[in-house]
């Protein structure tokens, strides 16, 4: 199952980011959780309902990121075990290739390991 798909994903601290309107809100339930962090400010948490089981707090967004975060303004990202992969294209666009978010499968990053957003 996709939840998100995009060739205008960026990467932020080692996560993938998509913007807000190719992610299929219907698989997002917001969630009371909320972190902060010391440059992009206090992030807002999705329960990711793909599944069978709902993946508690796997996508958040900044809703009024830091001036120096202002790339992640309209954006969300994922985690805790939400596969991000490659889907193949004919020929990949000048802005990088087509991404897809798919929580049925483990996740991968192939840009090293994968930190997570600090939490309170």
């Amino acid at each position: 199952m996709t939840v998100a798909e995009s060739d205008a994903t960026i990467v932020v601290d080692g996560y993938r980011y998509f913007p807000a309107a190719s992610v299929q809100d219907d698989h997002l339930v917001a969630s009371s959780h909320h972190s902060v962090c010391g440059w992009k400010g206090q992030a807002s948490y999705y329960d990711v309902t793909a599944g069978t089981e709902p993946n508690r707090n796997a996508a958040w967004y900044y809703p009024d990121p830091k001036p120096a975060a202002r790339m992640v303004d309209g954006y969300i990202g994922f985690w805790k075990g939400i596969g991000i992969e490659e889907a193949p294209t004919p020929a990949p666009p000048a802005h990088g290739p087509r991404r897809a978010v798919r929580p049925d499968r483990p996740l991968r990053h192939s840009s090293g390991p994968v930190g997570r957003p600090s939490s309170r």
